[in-house]
């Protein structure tokens, strides 16, 4: 059977579109490896451009401390064929060259201490390898400010600002692991330094014991102290407070030899908040409420306000009832 028209029609234009899509094909291929070429060509070459590397201080004099802050990268003109700085872009970015700055390294113009970086070519290049030549260093001089350094052993003095939940208190004093550690610095510094101060810790509404490490608060325009080691452990213990109460007589300071002075009424009663681990070893001889002879009043009645002359380091928000006692000067 003869083919149709409109058959014969479609198989004209599906084999056009074939045609088409090879040629197309073909073209890609070829625009691809034009650019693979020229890549090829253009890496080959070589450039000058600049790097930034993040640089490494060494061989500081072991007497010195340097005050100042000195650059934390340097930026480095190169020159290297195409194909090596690009595989630096993707291996090596962010590698750190060293540079030393001994005392016999630096010059010194009127008490000021400095080095020229584009002297030291030739080692930083040696340092990136035989690929990459470095052409010259920005910035091209570092100054360096030095003063005597002081090592010394300070006690650990926590800063903490504390709020905790009704009934809970502290179980026993804010403290540090390790209690003490070793401060470096300008001597003019921490030789003025009292203790070693944490970074202020912030604790609100707790209800059970933490710990948690803690860093240095250096003191004010002194970047260049150091702690070792540069962290501690913050120990804040809380536990869970009950109220106890006691009935203890009340005391009466300074009384004259030979003078008796009756209080009504003689026994007072005593209550205060205590930690659960400690309960038990509250009792009424920690506490001594009372009043100063000296301080009664002269001819102003017979009343005295009683004050908690003693009490434990373990209870808080005591309390005295009654709060005052009547008395009676017996000769």
């Amino acid at each position: 059977m003869s083919e149709t028209p409109t058959g014969f029609f479609k198989k004209i234009v599906g084999n056009g579109e074939l045609k088409l899509n090879r040629k197309l094909g073909i073209y890609i291929i070829c625009l691809l490896l034009s650019c693979l070429l020229w890549l090829l060509i253009t890496l080959s070459e070589r450039y000058d451009t600049d790097i930034v590397f993040p640089v490494h201080y060494t061989n500081i004099p072991k007497s010195k401390v340097v005050t100042n802050r000195l650059p934390e990268t340097i930026t480095a003109t190169v020159n290297a064929v195409g194909f090596n700085l690009l595989w630096y872009k993707i291996i090596g970015h962010g590698d750190s060259v060293t540079m030393e700055i001994p005392s016999s390294k630096l010059r010194e113009h009127n008490g000021n201490y400095y080095t020229l970086t584009n002297n030291r070519l030739e080692k930083i290049s040696a340092q990136l390898g035989d690929k990459i030549k470095v052409l010259r260093i920005s910035p091209d001089t570092i100054y360096v400010d030095f003063a005597e350094k002081l090592k010394r052993k300070l006690q650990v003095k926590p800063q903490v600002e504390l709020t905790l939940q009704k009934q809970y208190g502290l179980a026993d004093s804010i403290k540090t692991e390790p209690t003490t550690v070793n401060v470096s610095g300008p001597k003019n510094i921490v030789e003025r330094m009292l203790y070693a101060e944490t970074e202020k810790v912030i604790l609100k509404d707790i209800s059970d014991s933490q710990q948690l490490p803690v860093t240095f608060k250096k003191p004010e325009n002194a970047s260049s102290v150091t702690f070792s080691p540069e962290t501690v452990k913050l120990i804040v213990p809380v536990e869970k407070y009950t109220e106890g109460n006691v009935e203890i007589p009340v005391t009466v300071r300074n009384l004259p030899k030979g003078s008796r002075l009756k209080v009504i009424p003689e026994k007072v009663k005593v209550t205060y908040l205590v930690g659960l681990s400690k309960y038990d070893k509250v009792n009424s001889g920690d506490f001594t409420v009372g009043f100063n002879y000296k301080n009664l009043p002269k001819g102003k009645g017979n009343k005295m306000k009683l004050e908690v002359l003693s009490s434990p380091s373990s209870v808080n928000s005591v309390k005295v009832e009654p709060v005052s006692v009547e008395y009676i000067i017996q000769k």
